[in-house]
């Protein structure tokens, strides 16, 4: 930013550090890296355009770029904004700055489970096998989609009716049962 300043000579040369800071010391996956060196820029410009260096976020600063947040994004954005906020900040570049992180707020939406017949006819909906393979496999293991995507034939115990999720939500393994109707299917 303006002059140097204490991370770098540039917005580029603190967004990799940042990044590599993720990466290394907090261990974030790296679509979470992706996101947050997004939220990091956006902030960055934010920052350019109030002419304000990074040496001189304070409080203050901080306080109306989240009011300016506010105005902007839904309240989910906001808490990943507010996460990143105060891990740019508080913990990179160890400023004494308050951050209160907004909370995660769950979509009203109706929760009624589906019917046996909604099921069947969901899965008859499929337009090619492929298509009832996924739907069976999220339906009967309630795996992440990231998670099937990284899925491979090996990772499936067809005998005791298992999957293998060696890439789940960071990174963590896990065993998934699954309904015989959804390991026919995929066999």
């Amino acid at each position: 930013l303006h002059g140097g300043g204490i991370m770098g000579n540039t917005q580029q040369e603190l967004l990799e550090r940042y990044e590599r800071w993720l990466r290394v010391h907090r261990g974030n996956s790296e679509s979470t890296i992706y996101v947050m060196t997004r939220y990091t820029m956006k902030f960055l410009e934010w920052l350019k355009n109030k002419n304000v260096s990074v040496e001189n976020i304070d409080q203050e600063v901080i306080d109306e770029y989240i009011q300016y947040c506010h105005n902007k994004y839904e309240h989910n954005t906001m808490v990943a904004l507010t996460a990143n906020l105060r891990k740019l900040c508080c913990c990179f570049l160890n400023k004494d700055i308050k951050i209160k992180v907004a909370k995660v707020s769950a979509p009203k939406r109706d929760k009624t489970p589906l019917t046996k017949e909604e099921v069947k006819r969901m899965f008859m909906a499929s337009a090619n096998i492929m298509e009832e393979v996924i739907l069976k496999t999220l339906y009967y293991t309630g795996m992440r989609q990231k998670e099937l995507r990284n899925l491979d034939i090996s990772d499936i115990d067809f005998e005791r009716l298992q999957i293998r999720v060696r890439y789940g939500k960071r990174d963590k393994y896990r065993v998934v049962n699954i309904a015989e109707d959804g390991i026919k299917t995929i066999a």
